[in-house]
């Protein structure tokens, strides 16, 4: 099992991930792993207005507003 904690932490060093492909490759790892792991990845949860500006309102797992 394998879980990712995702976390927005302002200030912060980015993570362990300077690339998408880092990313991927964490996603690989998690393919093989044979005990439970528990990975914290970065996101920028601010800054969506631009997205939602061009596109319209953001509603993540089918849950709107």
């Amino acid at each position: 099992m394998a879980l990712q904690v995702w976390r927005d932490e302002p200030g912060g060093d980015g993570g362990r991930f300077g690339s998408a492909d880092a990313h991927v490759e964490l996603l690989r790892e998690h393919l093989g792993a044979t005990t439970v792991r528990v990975d914290d990845v970065p996101v920028r949860l601010g800054g969506t207005e631009a997205f939602e500006a061009a596109a319209g309102p953001i509603h993540a797992w089918g849950r709107s507003e």
